[in-house]
Formats: C-alpha cells, sequence, structure tokens
C-alpha cells in the first residue's frame, strides 16, 4: 500500500549522483527493467529499456527519460515517475488530467512496484512491463562498463544536462581564461542561466563531502556575473606596417575541432558527451574547438586544454569518464580532431598524436561509489590543495606531421619578453573566422603587449587582454625585422583578474 513520503521534485543527487554511482562499481546496486509492449516513436513493442539512476519521469516532456510522442495524446508531458525508496521502486502520479494504472487500478499518488508489474499511462495509453533481474544479472555491476556509461548519460535528469555542462564550462573558462576553446559557451549561458543557479545549489548534493571541490566551486561560481558583463575584446584590423606579414602567416593557422571523444579498451567504444544540445528531445553530443598553427619544422602546436579537454574540466559528465579511464587500467580517453585552414589543407589528428607533460598534474580522489571504493580523477586545475601552479606551464601539445609551415620560433626571447613587448596574434576567437567568408576559413588578427617582464611562478608569461575563446593554442606572434617569429602559446585568463592572459613560452614544446 501507499505511504506518505517527501514531496517528489527533480532532483539532481538522485539522478546524477546516483548515475555516477552505478558508473563505479555498481557491485551491490539493484537496477531495473521497463519492458515496452507498445510501439512509439522513441520505443518499440519488445525494447527492455535498463534504468540505473534512483529517479525517472515518464511522459511526453522531451525531458522525460521514458518519453512517448505526441500521438499519446492522453499521455501527459510529465504523467509519472518512477523513484527509489530505499530498497524499494515507487510509482508517483504526476499529472493532474490523465491516469496511472498499476496493474489495471488507477494509482492516486503513489504505490510500491513488484517484479512483473505493468504500468499503464492512461486508459488504453502505452504499458509497460517492470521487471527485476535476479541472480547474476541482478546489480549494475553486471552491466557492462561502456553500457553504464550510456545510460547515465541518457538517464541524468536532462535540464540538468544542460545547466551542469555549462555551469561547468563556465567554471572551465574562469580557470583557463577568456582564451578557452568553447566558442558555442556564450549561446548557451543565456538560455540555460536559470538551471545553473538551481544545479549550483544541487551541486552541494553530491559533493558536500568533498570541501576542496565545494570551495573552488563555490569561489570561481560567484564570478560567473562577472564573465557575463565583460566585453569580449573585438578584433582590430591589422596595422598597417605588419598587414603584409600577416597575410603572410595566416596559412599557417588552423581553425581545430573535436569530431569524436571516446573511451575505449582497444576493442570497444563509447561516446563521451562534452556537452548537449537538443534535437528532438534527444542529446547529441558535440566537443570543442580551438586553434593550432604549424611550424616550419613540421610540428602542429595547440594548447593542451584543446587536445586533453577532461584534464581541464569540472564537467561531471566528462569527469565521470575521465574517471572510469583512471580507475580502469585497460581503458583510455581519446579524442579525434581535424584542423583546417584558409587554403582548405586540413589534419586529422587523436589526442594520443600529440606530445604532452603531465608533469604537474595531479591524482586524487572526489568520491566513492556505492561500496565505498574510491572515485580517481587526474586533472591539471587546481581542485587539490597541493596543486602546483607549474601546472599551468603544461597548457602545450603539438604533433610532428610531414607538412612544413613557415612560422619559425624564437625559444630565448619567449623566456625574456619586456614590458610593452607588442604581440600578435592569429586565431578563431568566439568562432569568428569560421565559415564567414567566401573562403569559409580566414583567422582573425588581435594585439596586446607583454604585462610584466619574464616568466612568472607558473612558468607562463603575463600579457594584457586580448584574446578570447576559440583562440586557445594560436601562436603569440612579435615582430622581428621583415617576419613575425613565435614566441608563446594563448593559453588561460589569469584568475586573480579580468585584464591578463597567460602565454606558454614556445621553448617549452622543445625541453
Amino acid at each position: 500500500m501507499s505511504r506518505a513520503t517527501e514531496h517528489y521534485k527533480r532532483s539532481f543527487s538522485a539522478s546524477m549522483g546516483a548515475g555516477i554511482g552505478s558508473l563505479f562499481g555498481g557491485g551491490g546496486k539493484q537496477y531495473y527493467i521497463l519492458e515496452h509492449k507498445v510501439s512509439s516513436k522513441y520505443h518499440k513493442v519488445g525494447e527492455s529499456q535498463e534504468i540505473i539512476v534512483d529517479n525517472i519521469e515518464l511522459g511526453r516532456d522531451s525531458r522525460c527519460q521514458v518519453r512517448f510522442d505526441e500521438t499519446f495524446s492522453t499521455v501527459s508531458r510529465r504523467h509519472a515517475a518512477i523513484i527509489r525508496d530505499q530498497e524499494k521502486w515507487k510509482l508517483v502520479q504526476l499529472s493532474d488530467t490523465n491516469p496511472t494504472l498499476l496493474n489495471g487500478r488507477k494509482v492516486a499518488k503513489e504505490w510500491y512496484l513488484q517484479n512483473g508489474d505493468e504500468i499503464e499511462l492512461s486508459y488504453g495509453g502505452p504499458k509497460m512491463g517492470f521487471i527485476v533481474p535476479t541472480g547474476n544479472k541482478a546489480t549494475v555491476g553486471s552491466i557492462g562498463l561502456t553500457r553504464r556509461l550510456s545510460l547515465f548519460r541518457q538517464q541524468s535528469l536532462r535540464p540538468y544536462k544542460t545547466a551542469i555542462t555549462v555551469l561547468m564550462c563556465v567554471l572551465l573558462l574562469m580557470t583557463i581564461g577568456s582564451a578557452g576553446g568553447f566558442y558555442w559557451m556564450n549561446r548557451e549561458l543565456g538560455k540555460a542561466r536559470g538551471a545553473i543557479i538551481e544545479a549550483t545549489n544541487e551541486m552541494g548534493n553530491i559533493i558536500a563531502d568533498n570541501a576542496e571541490l565545494r570551495e573552488q566551486i563555490d569561489i570561481q561560481d560567484s564570478i560567473i556575473d562577472a564573465i557575463n558583463r565583460r566585453p569580449a575584446p573585438r578584433p582590430t584590423p591589422a596595422p598597417a606596417e605588419i598587414q603584409s606579414l600577416v597575410a603572410a602567416n595566416e596559412e599557417n593557422i588552423y581553425f581545430l575541432h573535436t569530431n569524436r571523444v571516446y573511451l575505449t579498451d582497444g576493442r570497444a567504444t563509447e561516446d563521451v558527451i562534452a556537452g548537449f544540445r537538443e534535437s528532438d528531445g534527444a542529446p547529441v553530443p558535440y566537443g570543442w574547438s580551438g586553434t593550432g598553427f604549424l611550424l616550419e619544422d613540421g610540428k602542429f602546436v595547440t594548447a593542451r586544454h584543446c587536445i586533453q579537454g577532461w584534464r581541464y574540466t569540472t564537467n561531471p559528465y566528462v569527469l565521470a569518464s575521465a574517471a572510469v579511464a583512471v580507475n580502469n587500467s585497460n581503458i583510455d580517453i581519446v579524442a579525434s580532431f581535424t584542423a583546417v585552414n584558409n587554403r582548405g589543407n586540413s589534419f586529422t589528428f587523436l589526442s594520443s598524436d600529440f606530445r604532452q607533460s603531465t608533469r604537474y598534474d595531479l591524482t586524487g580522489e572526489i568520491g566513492t561509489d556505492d561500496s565505498g571504493n574510491p572515485i580517481i580523477i587526474t586533472t591539471a586545475l587546481p581542485i587539490f590543495r597541493n596543486f602546483d601552479e607549474r601546472a599551468w606551464s603544461t597548457d602545450w601539445a603539438y604533433a610532428q606531421t610531414r607538412s612544413r609551415g613557415t612560422l619559425t620560433v624564437d625559444q630565448t626571447l619567449s623566456q625574456n619578453l619586456t614590458s610593452g613587448t607588442p604581440l600578435h596574434i592569429l586565431g578563431f576567437p568566439g568562432g569568428i573566422g569560421v565559415l564567414d567568408t567566401p573562403t569559409g576559413i580566414n583567422p582573425t588578427y588581435n594585439h596586446f603587449s607583454v604585462a610584466q617582464p619574464g616568466l612568472s611562478n607558473s612558468g607562463c608569461f603575463l600579457h594584457t587582454r586580448g584574446t578570447d575563446r576559440g583562440n586557445s593554442g594560436g601562436p603569440i606572434l612579435v615582430r622581428q625585422g621583415n617576419k613575425l617569429v613565435v614566441v608563446g602559446i594563448v593559453s588561460r585568463g589569469d584568475h586573480r583578474s579580468e585584464e591578463y592572459n597567460h602565454g606558454v613560452p614556445i621553448s617549452a614544446i622543445y625541453q
């Protein structure tokens, strides 16, 4: 029989938290199956839908994990929910107009589910069997890892998919600065603002026990408004005296974007969601973009955070995937990329093609699974107290190619820049320059200057703000006579100020 419980509401912790718990271990965690008995746009007769999170909703709303199309007119947008109540599962009526039936009887408010029960949404509506696996198939741990990851991605409550993705990418941008590679962020931030606030409050439910992460998120969340208010720097025409030098180097600059990010054990692969957009209610993966450049010695150079984004984020979706890789030594995260220039020349890379430095990366615990086992991640961000500031100097990556560019480097100058030295950059801030011209791809010019002489304690040089999201990984150039030479790589903004950015000296890639 039914009994009073706390008022049902969409819950971040019950959805995302339980999903993450199911990913790691899940040895003693029970799940259930909904066996669809009616065909619809989203489910076929006989389909067995495994549910591994603690809260799901059923209805026509695009946010429901068990969704039905508009042809089911008697199914409400948020019709019913199935929630965990200790060791049992409970069916909850959500609709004010259309009934939910359990074994043919109307559910007034809620009712406990038993193995073999039949759920029906409205009289004559779609029917589903409720099945609790037994024996060797009784726990989440019996489901393969890549399948668990896919289910986790699909079943986390959808309002939080956008909110948490945007929130965490905002935090990422505050850490790697206005030069971050996610040029789509501005578009998403506005429409997800309200959900961000709610998700920020709910975040404590899953990471309250980790004071260091909580503190870091609170600090960075306090300046989200500053990001919105701060105008992005606008590209400016190159000064007349160097326009020809800039034009001569444009073909060395490449727009870099992800094609796919996936987990692999060498045999099977499972896509990792770096972000979400809604397409007819279904989550569609997409990644990030940035800039890369080709040197005369054949090195294709970019920022490491453009290649290994999972080392530079606190996004729960990506963190979960990164933790899967760290906690399972036979699994790797791999990203594939395409780089294209204004001549139509292109490269395809895997993240494993790039030489990178992990010297100052930290490995630590961000939580535990259902069995109390630690969930471990490796990161280049300051989310652990023993973070070494020199980790910022490892924000570089390069792949050796058989092609040759025309850009030259000055390693010595890159470590000894003086205040006021004019600096120039070519890249794709905010996606500007991508499909904006008849030729399709054309890098944008910007300029700034050195703010402090030499290198900081982090091993980077400080310059006045003049880069924006999408410029990440682009070359920082200085004029020497009748040519521009590379002295650095666009990296991150300074977390203490809106006025400055950091560049990784080009000498770093030769050490």
